[in-house]
């Protein structure tokens, strides 16, 4: 697999595929990873909810994980904190 996209969060990293496949993996406790779960994975793993987007480019934090999609969409879960932009 070719990565596009990579970066590294506390605890945990998340990749985008030049496919635009997003992968996450690590420390899942606050959700970051997208799993629909708090599990941690010890290898990379594909985001299923974000399987019918084409992702462009991926940005982890603390507990928190923002994607854009390649039709301008921004995605963002994980522990909100008003870091979100959720209301």
């Amino acid at each position: 697999m070719s990565i596009l996209n990579i970066s590294a969060g506390v605890a945990y990293s998340a990749a985008v595929s030049v496919e635009g496949n997003l992968f996450t993996w690590g420390y899942g406790g606050h959700g970051q990873l997208g799993h629909n779960d708090q599990k941690n994975y010890s290898q990379p793993f594909m985001v299923k909810s974000m399987s019918d987007e084409i992702v462009t480019k991926v940005e982890a934090a603390y507990g928190h994980t923002l994607c854009l999609t390649a039709t301008g969409e921004l995605f963002a879960w994980g522990s909100g904190h008003g870091l979100l932009g959720l209301r």
